[in-house]
């Protein structure tokens, strides 16, 4: 006979299991510009700025005279930073260690309530968060400073009040709006427990003034921030209903009632030191990205419903599975079925579609990587590329060998690219996105601009490379005239 594994064992092996899924498929690069401007502003800020003064070094920013401002929060970049000490390897395993610092987190507060840790393991499971560990995206981070402060929350001290507030406002510098998932947890304690508010008010004020200093040096105000001119309008909702609230709402709540059983109702049998606060949040955060977040269009049956178009509730999931066990308990007990060996099937057949999805992702990423590849084989260094917004994402002189960058549609593009003794035009067309989507029709946009170009300087173009596989991919030398 076998001895019986125990739970702390049998969390460490599934645990290096997924540890090792991650790094046999690792992610070879990046597919988003959000991860590029994280990544490049991770080196900005070792020089103590978000400012990039050359045009053709930066993908996206706001022009403020001395150069460009980056439009993404700090937060992701600053814990970058010593990541990117290791080159590229090294800033790719920064999610998986995000990952694993938050699965360590809601270990620990499962088992402060006394519930099984093993309940952890479908968070570290989940399909969105195992995707988001193999990217540079900010809400995992955002999701570590909420669980660390939901842990100290739950402590009866003001010291550990205090903490609780201070990690609550940490948790905004990755992304300002989850914030928004905090205010339940201060108006709770407001109106029943006004010593425990006011220690964590005083918690949160060292972070915000955190968060406004960083909006002052490096945006120019306290009530500025990259992605608008106001802190408030990132909060703010636009006049009127936008025509895709009501079916991007229905979605979230359809794909957080399947993806796992009656997940968006665990916050109904929560504990009740977390029941109102979490029922509020999960209104009040459905509410705001409904409004802000265009997924009514995307497809119902597809991977990206249960990871890229959830993406923003990401923090909300993580406190969501916090309380989770306590509806699982409930329905299996009405049900009469054994919790373990369900718990145990989960947790496989969870586990069978990481590995899955772990390698269709990293497949769509050699993609990129190919790309990548294709393109500095066949450029020359210190060249300008120009081509479409998001191929943008091959140009990092920082971390790799130096190019420079143009959007097609820059005005006076001949005049810029005229100092460059090489300039290239890219022709990429993905033949994994869906143009018919909305992101999609943006990228077909662009890509049309990338066409007009071309018949507009046919007879200053030079075809130097030309594949189609694994996307196609045509380079162009350009004779500016």
């Amino acid at each position: 006979m076998f001895p019986p594994i125990r739970t702390r064992h049998l969390l460490i092996l599934v645990a290096v299991g997924f540890v090792a899924v991650h790094l046999v498929f690792f992610p070879s690069y990046f597919a988003s510009i959000d991860e590029h401007e994280y990544l490049k502003n991770a080196f900005l800020l070792q020089g103590g700025t978000l400012t990039e003064p050359a045009q053709t070094a930066s993908c996206e920013g706001k022009f403020t005279g001395d150069g460009y401002v980056s439009q993404y929060f700090i937060g992701r970049s600053a814990f970058l930073v010593p990541f990117t000490w290791a080159g590229f390897e090294g800033v790719m395993l920064s999610g998986l260690v995000i990952h694993l610092l938050n699965f360590a987190l809601i270990v620990l507060i499962l088992r402060k309530w006394g519930v099984s840790p093993l309940y952890a393991l479908l968070y570290l499971l989940f399909p969105a968060m195992l995707w988001e560990a193999r990217t540079l995206n900010s809400e995992l981070l955002a999701l570590t400073g909420l669980l660390a402060a939901t842990f100290f929350y739950l402590g009866k001290k003001p010291w550990q009040s205090a903490l609780a507030g201070l990690f609550f406002g940490l948790a905004a510098l990755p992304r300002y709006e989850v914030i928004l998932l905090a205010i339940p947890f201060f108006l709770v304690p407001l109106c029943m427990d006004r010593r425990k508010f006011l220690a964590m008010l005083a918690g949160f004020v060292p972070a915000a003034l955190l968060l406004l200093g960083t909006n002052a040096l490096f945006y120019g105000g306290i009530l500025e921030h990259g992605y608008s001119n106001e802190l408030g309008e990132i909060f703010a909702f636009e006049t009127g209903i936008k025509p895709f609230y009501g079916l991007t709402l229905v979605k979230f709540l359809v794909i957080l009632a399947a993806v796992l059983p009656l997940l968006i109702l665990s916050p109904v049998v929560a504990p009740p030191a977390l029941r109102k606060e979490l029922l509020l949040a999960t209104v009040i955060f459905l509410l705001f990205y409904a409004q802000n977040v265009n997924i009514a269009d995307a497809p119902w049956l597809h991977p990206t419903a249960v990871t890229g178009q959830i993406r923003y509730l990401i923090p909300l999931i993580g406190l969501l599975l916090l309380t989770y066990p306590f509806l699982v308990r409930k329905v299996l007990g009405r049900l009469r079925l054994p919790e373990k060996p369900v718990l145990s099937i989960a947790i496989v057949a969870l586990f069978a579609a990481a590995i899955l999805a772990s390698s269709v992702h990293a497949t769509f990423l050699d993609g990129r990587r190919a790309v990548f590849d294709q393109i500095y084989a066949h450029t020359t260094t210190e060249s300008l590329l120009i081509g479409s917004s998001d191929d943008c994402n091959y140009v990092l002189n920082e971390l790799f060998a130096d190019r420079a960058y143009l959007d097609v549609g820059t005005a006076n593009l001949a005049a810029l690219a005229g100092p460059y003794g090489d300039v290239y035009l890219l022709d990429i067309r993905y033949g994994t996105v869906d143009y018919s989507s909305p992101r999609g029709k943006l990228v077909a946009g662009e890509r049309q601009q990338v066409a007009d170009f071309l018949a507009q300087h046919a007879g200053e173009l030079t075809e130097v490379f030309s594949s189609s596989q694994p996307h196609h991919v045509t380079i162009y030398r350009w004779e500016a005239t």
